[in-house]
């Protein structure tokens, strides 16, 4: 259904913030199943814990969605 890691991982995570399965942890968990996913694939993320932070805030807000999720993610990472 995605064809990019990237697509991939940004349903995962977005999914995880935004629906929130769990009663506690949806936005930590969120954003390290998409980091996990993108090292699994050779990815690490290169963006700085405030960075982090804020770019979960914007999608548990709603103020970024699932194209700009990935757009993020791509500027955001480095072959390992």
């Amino acid at each position: 259904m995605y064809l990019t890691v990237f697509e991939k991982a940004a349903a995962l995570g977005e999914s995880l913030i935004v629906n929130h399965p769990f009663i506690d942890g949806n936005k930590r968990t969120g954003f390290i199943a998409m980091a996990a996913l993108l090292e699994d694939e050779g990815y690490s993320l290169t963006a700085t814990q405030e960075e982090a932070y804020n770019f979960t805030i914007k999608i548990a807000t709603g103020e970024i969605k699932f194209e700009q999720i990935v757009e993020w993610l791509r500027l955001n990472i480095s072959a390992i």
